[in-house]
């Protein structure tokens, strides 16, 4: 269920703490989960993808 939100919402480019939270519990499992989950970690923490996260933020 969790990595369906994060899915939904890595497409929608909202919460993306919650998606990088859910990268790391995917590193409990190994070998797939491990791999996703250091990929997800690595991506969701590049300056363009922070960015982009920031840009879809509703303002309040």
């Amino acid at each position: 269920m969790l990595s369906y939100l994060a899915a939904k919402w890595l497409g929608e480019g909202k919460n993306g703490t919650f998606c990088l939270v859910v990268g790391a519990l995917h590193c409990v499992g190994f070998p797939l989960g491990t791999a996703l989950g250091v990929f997800t970690i690595l991506v969701l923490n590049r300056p363009g993808v922070k960015a982009w996260f920031e840009a879809r933020k509703p303002r309040a």
